[in-house]
């Protein structure tokens, strides 16, 4: 599937692009400075986690999950900037055939974060990966008390459709999350 899909693009201020493991000392910086902002809304992560060793080997499954057909990641940089990633997003669990649809899941740096960039990033990106991959209908589930992230996912397009219970094991207790859907044309 890699060969039938561009693995770098570019907007009027961003570049996106998948990363290979050579890249895993950039993503573990970024998920190292960022670690208390994100752990709040992601489930609670293992001690390799922080290694540069997990990120290298999990780059690589993410590449060869992309080159099947069944998973995308993109890093998020600024164009002309220092190649430092300020983001990320992937969609996965591909649903094929009749269905045809997946989840979306991003983060943004705590540095970079209510300044846009998500938006543009993914209002470029997600009709690319509706026409290149035929997908449907894009799933995202996000905590009720995250009100950036619902904002950004309204702000897409994407529509309430009901409150997912006992939906992620996160800090200790199962938590309720929001299920917002894109519809493709």
């Amino acid at each position: 599937m890699v060969n039938d899909m561009n693995t770098e693009y570019e907007t009027d201020d961003l570049v996106l692009k998948v990363l290979k493991p050579d890249s895993a000392y950039e993503v573990l910086n970024f998920y190292e400075k960022n670690k208390y902002f994100f752990e709040p809304h992601e489930p609670d992560r293992g001690e390799n986690f922080y290694s540069l060793q997990f990120h290298k080997a999990n780059l690589q499954y993410e590449y060869e999950a992309m080159e099947s057909g069944s998973y995308m990641r993109l890093w998020i940089f600024r164009k002309g900037g220092p190649d430092v990633p300020i983001g990320t997003f992937c969609f996965y669990n591909y649903v094929k055939g009749a269905f045809r649809f997946c989840t979306l899941g991003y983060k943004t740096d705590f540095y970079h974060a209510h300044k846009g960039i998500m938006y543009r990033a993914l209002s470029y990106y997600i009709p690319v990966f509706m026409n290149e991959t035929g997908m449907h209908r894009i799933e995202a589930f996000v905590s009720s008390k995250n009100t950036p992230s619902i904002g950004l996912l309204k702000k897409l397009g994407f529509k309430a459709e009901g409150t997912i219970h006992s939906y992620a094991y996160l800090n200790g207790a199962w938590k309720d999350f929001e299920l917002y859907t894109l519809i493709g044309e």
